[in-house]
């Protein structure tokens, strides 16, 4: 578990998709908030050229609390391949003061709906 953990002044860019040995394809986000984290800083970034999300929060684990207490702030997300920000299953969230472009608008799935 992660707790009170930042990222805080960094350029992160170029992750690109994987895959495993069993053959199985992954996404490569640039930041990624996952269970059982707490208290989490990420400010003063500058994310791009990354597959998948500029930043996602997430449950991957569901035997751990779901994540709680993010911070996303005075960021510069653009050009990754899907979402600046993803938020899928966290609580206390705050997103204030980034940067976004060069995203496409894309229709969502509706809400309480996994795509």
């Amino acid at each position: 578990m992660r707790r009170q953990s930042a990222i805080v002044d960094s350029r992160i860019t170029g992750y690109r998709a994987w895959t495993d040995g069993a053959g199985n394809s992954h996404e490569s986000h640039a930041t990624l908030v996952s269970s059982g984290s707490r208290r989490i800083l990420v400010g003063a970034n500058e994310t791009s050229a990354n597959d998948a999300d500029g930043l996602q929060c997430q449950e991957n684990v569901p035997a751990l609390p779901v994540a709680a207490d993010v911070t996303v702030q005075n960021n510069h997300f653009h050009a990754n391949g899907e979402n600046a920000v993803d938020v899928k299953r966290c609580r206390n969230v705050t997103v204030r003061g980034n940067r976004f472009h060069g995203y496409r608008g894309k229709q969502s799935a509706p809400q309480g709906m996994r795509s």
